[in-house]
């Protein structure tokens, strides 16, 4: 298990007492959780990490809502399995929970998406 907290406190314009625009979010946190197997098993390991950050940019009035910059929340997981002792498929899955969010005004990132990778030691 792991858990990363950063506050990015720091970031704001002394003088006037804002945040600096497009300087990342307010607050960001990650948990993760992984499972590793022993060497002799089929099945190699999973994990899941849940991903939230704060909001980038301040909100604007001209873009569409599901391309404005918001705060979000991400999950993305993992299963490894052994097809043979030197070899590993692995099936990852991005954005599980279909967050619809853009990091910058304008920009929507991708829905769910997945991958299929097939290693050798």
């Amino acid at each position: 298990m792991s858990l990363d907290v950063t506050n990015l406190y720091r970031a704001q314009d002394l003088d006037t007492q804002t945040r600096i625009v497009g300087r990342g979010p307010v607050f960001s946190t990650v948990l993760g959780l992984r499972y590793v197997a022993l060497p002799s098993s089929r099945f190699d390991g999973a994990g899941i990490t849940i991903t939230n950050n704060g909001q980038f940019e301040p909100p604007v009035t001209f873009v569409p809502t599901n391309t404005e910059s918001s705060a979000f929340t991400t999950v993305d997981a993992y299963a490894g399995f052994r097809l043979a002792p030197s070899m590993v498929l692995t099936v990852r899955g991005y954005n599980l929970l279909d967050d619809r969010y853009a990091v910058y005004d304008g920009f929507p990132m991708p829905g769910t998406g997945f991958a299929v990778e097939l290693r050798s030691r």
